[in-house]
């Protein structure tokens, strides 16, 4: 794992806690609407740099962010963590992990 990864055990535990958290999808919106983690909240990575100033104005809460494999999800974290968000985190593995576990 990455410095800014998350785990999807460590997630599963987090949400089953009901730790608060916004959880961001950032895969396409073929792929969103395929399917996708109820409750997620979505920006694709085409329009993430535009959108997250808006659509995430926190920068001390925790964010997940997920795509399908972790890489995209990945580079929406170190755009939020370059722009000060402290806790923002991609998921090891993406959707395709963690549908898995739900």
């Amino acid at each position: 794992m990455f410095e800014w990864e998350i785990s999807t055990k460590d997630y599963l535990r987090l949400r089953a806690h009901g730790t608060p958290h916004r959880l961001v999808d950032v895969r396409t919106i073929p792929e969103f609407n395929g399917a996708h983690v109820n409750g997620a909240e979505f920006i694709t990575l085409s329009k993430f740099a535009a959108e997250f100033p808006e659509k995430l104005p926190s920068k001390n809460e925790k964010i997940i962010l997920y795509c399908a494999h972790g890489e995209r999800s990945m580079m929406a974290t170190e755009m939020l963590r370059t722009a000060g968000y402290t806790d923002a985190w991609s998921l090891a593995g993406g959707y395709e992990t963690l549908k898995t576990e739900l």
